[in-house]
């Protein structure tokens, strides 16, 4: 895989290092976590602290564009970065499993017990039907 780098911007706001270049490569596109570790070793920066937002790759081609962020940290990346599911398998991180909370069932009304509750809000429909308008003058 042997990657160039044609724009680099400085984003001071939201510390980080916009990178945009070439990549060529022989076989399968590389995956978003391969690009960055090829970044990691090129720039001298943690693989972690890279993410690569974009690979454009055209049909046939053995060469892809490709735009990536270079944060100082990992916790500045998880921190402007906000990865759902699908993205965080793709980048190969694992997302936190939630704890298995123990379900409380709930017994439902007998049916003796519903019609009770829809019989006041019958008869509260019927007391407004038979209510006078009141004509303001």
């Amino acid at each position: 895989m042997d990657i160039t780098i044609n724009k680099t911007n400085e984003n001071p706001y939201l510390l980080r290092k916009e990178v945009h270049g070439k990549v060529s490569f022989t076989g399968a596109t590389p995956s978003q976590k391969q690009l960055a570790d090829a970044l990691a070793t090129k720039l001298n920066a943690k693989a972690d602290a890279i993410f690569v937002s974009h690979i454009y790759t055209r049909f046939g081609s053995q060469a892809a564009t490709f735009e990536a962020h270079i944060y100082p940290s990992k916790e500045q990346l998880e921190k402007v970065v906000r990865l759902g599911k699908k993205a965080k398998a793709k980048l190969g991180k694992a997302a936190p499993a939630p704890a298995a909370a123990p379900v409380e069932k709930k017994e439902e009304p007998k049916l003796a017990e519903k019609k009770e509750e829809t019989k006041p809000v019958a008869k509260a429909t019927e007391a407004k039907k038979e209510e006078p308008k009141k004509v303001e003058a």
